[in-house]
This record gives C-alpha cells, sequence and structure tokens, in this order.
C-alpha cells in the first residue's frame, strides 16, 4: 500500500509540474503556439510521458486553466473569511469582489493573460461538455457566491435588483476580466507612455459601483 501510495504521489507531482510549465509557457507565448514537445522540454520528460498524463494538449490546457482557477478561488475565500465579507452589506461584498479581480492586475496578470488565451483556445476547439466539467464546477463556486451577493441585495436593497442577477455577474466577471486582460497585457492602445492604467482601473471599479448600488 504504501508503494502505491508513494507511486500516486509521484504521478500527481509530476502531473502539478506539467501544469506549472505549461501555465508559464501559455501565459507567455499563448496556447496555440506551444506545443506538447515544448512543454516536454521545459519539463525536462519526455513527450509520451507528457501524453501519459495528459492525452490531448486540450486536455492539459483544460487542466491548467482548473488548476490555476480552482487557487484563486482558494485565495478569494481566504481573503472573503478574513474580512468577514459575509456581514458586509452587498454593496460592499460586491466591491470586495471587483477589488479582488483588481489584484489580479496587480499581483497576477500571468493568469488574465492566460485566461484571454483559453477563451480563444476552447472556442476554437470542438470541445464537449464532459470535458469542461472539471473547469466548470470552478467557476460554478464563483457563480454561487454572486448568486448569494444578489440574494443579499434583495434584502438590504443595496445593490439593484431590476437588473438581472446574470446581467450584473456577466458585466462585473467577464467584462471587468476583459478589460484587465487587455490593461495587463499592454494591448490598449495609447500614445501616452506616462499613462496612468492603475487610475483607469480604479475609474472602471467607481462605474461599475456607481451604476450598481443604491445610495
Amino acid at each position: 500500500m504504501r508503494y502505491l501510495d508513494n507511486v500516486n504521489q509521484s504521478i500527481t507531482e509530476r502531473r502539478d509540474i506539467v501544469i506549472e510549465t505549461a501555465f508559464k509557457l501559455f501565459a507567455e507565448n499563448r496556447i496555440e503556439p506551444v506545443t506538447m514537445t515544448v512543454v516536454a522540454n521545459n519539463c525536462n520528460m519526455g513527450v509520451a510521458s507528457i501524453y501519459r498524463y495528459f492525452g490531448t494538449k486540450k486536455e492539459l490546457v483544460i487542466a491548467v486553466a482548473t488548476k490555476k482557477w480552482r487557487e484563486y478561488y482558494g485565495e478569494l475565500q481566504r481573503h472573503y473569511n478574513e474580512l468577514n465579507v459575509e456581514n458586509m452589506t452587498a454593496a460592499q461584498e460586491l466591491e470586495f469582489y471587483i477589488d479582488r479581480y483588481i489584484d489580479l492586475y496587480k499581483e497576477n496578470s500571468d493568469l488574465l493573460n492566460f485566461n484571454t488565451n483559453f477563451s480563444i483556445y476552447i472556442g476554437s476547439e470542438d470541445t464537449t461538455k464532459d470535458e469542461m466539467k472539471p473547469y466548470n464546477s470552478i467557476i460554478d463556486k464563483f457563480v454561487n457566491k454572486f448568486h448569494m451577493l444578489y440574494k443579499k441585495a434583495q434584502d438590504d436593497k443595496t445593490v439593484r435588483t431590476d437588473i438581472s442577477e446574470k446581467s450584473i455577474f456577466y458585466n462585473v466577471m467577464y467584462a471587468m476580466l476583459s478589460a484587465l486582460s487587455k490593461y495587463s497585457s499592454g494591448i490598449i492602445h495609447s500614445a501616452d507612455q506616462d499613462r496612468n492604467y492603475e487610475k483607469e482601473i480604479c475609474q472602471l471599479k467607481d462605474m461599475y459601483l456607481e451604476y450598481y448600488c443604491r445610495k
């Protein structure tokens, strides 16, 4: 039994090495040009070993996305508990989530860059619901968090509920992430080299709060 445990641990550790290496490569170079052979070389493994852990490149990409968003959710939950967000108003909780997304821009631009390319890559692949199930199970945790916020807003009236839950969620989560990704990758056009992106991001946050929160 101990031998099998050690073998399983070794497999898990090697899979994690592949995922972390692939994540770095995907974030820096985009997903499409990075081959499984490139991943293998950067892991100091044979390409056959990579395919043993992940049957296809698509499976590896989904595994990377699942792991990275699971880690981010863990960080989100840690902040949620530390700041006692459960006892905040719905408006304060909405600001909390927006701030956590802004933290991605400040502290984890690799995840933003990867996420943009992940959406493009998956959109170009013939992907089934079963293949996306591990990833979607993590995203569902974010959806559930926002659902609880919206229920809170129905009671305390600090966030508008005349706008649907889905509309607010998609605008805050996806539109905000899209904007942050563009700032992070530097693809927002600017002739001004001294342009203050963080100031503009804070203005974007203020616009969301002004529109969705009740005074």
